[in-house]
């Protein structure tokens, strides 16, 4: 609840590969699509996509009955597979890795609709790889009449670089 919300006007910090936080107004959904449209280099990689609704539980995870598209994927054996994206396990060994250089997209569709205001997303939790993260993405979610609508994205975050000292944590945004 501390993370600033998603286009409120606060520079939010920028991504990394461990996780990253996209909070925004409560939204009733059934459907959520993360869209790549750019990274550090190589395809898109992305070690668990989170979704929590407003009591704080995960209702991305499959073993409720969450499911998975995308627009492609490189499967290697044991390491590489769309169905590593929400199977609640962290790191690159259990990973959705795209088929693109640079972009991509995923999407996970509940067996119900639930009221959610959160995305975690992380390209590996355990912080072996700083590669193919996201750097420029978006964060849709599709209401009953099944039009897509943005809820977050990369464009207000700061920019990553050597010199860019930003906190993990800022009260950016946030009122007193």
């Amino acid at each position: 609840r501390f993370v600033p919300l998603a286009n409120s006007g606060a520079v939010r910090a920028p991504v990394t590969a461990r996780a990253n936080t996209d909070r925004f107004a409560p939204v009733s959904t059934k459907r959520i699509r993360f869209t790549v449209q750019a990274t550090r280099k190589l395809e898109p990689c992305l070690d668990e996509l989170e979704v929590f609704d407003h009591a704080g539980v995960n209702v991305a995870l499959a073993i409720p009955g969450a499911t998975a598209t995308s627009s492609g994927e490189t499967i290697v054996a044991d390491r590489h597979d769309l169905r590593y994206l929400n199977d609640g396990t962290f790191g690159d060994t259990r990973s959705w890795l795209s088929d693109e250089d640079g972009r991509g997209w995923v999407e996970l569709e509940f067996p119900r609709e639930h009221v959610v205001d959160r995305v975690v997303w992380s390209r590996d939790r355990e912080g072996k790889y700083n590669d193919r993260v996201a750097t420029q993405y978006v964060i849709e979610v599709s209401g009953a009449d099944g039009i897509w609508r943005q809820v977050a994205g990369a464009s207000d975050r700061a920019e990553a670089a050597a010199k860019n000292k930003l906190a993990e944590f800022s009260t950016a945004g946030l009122s007193a």
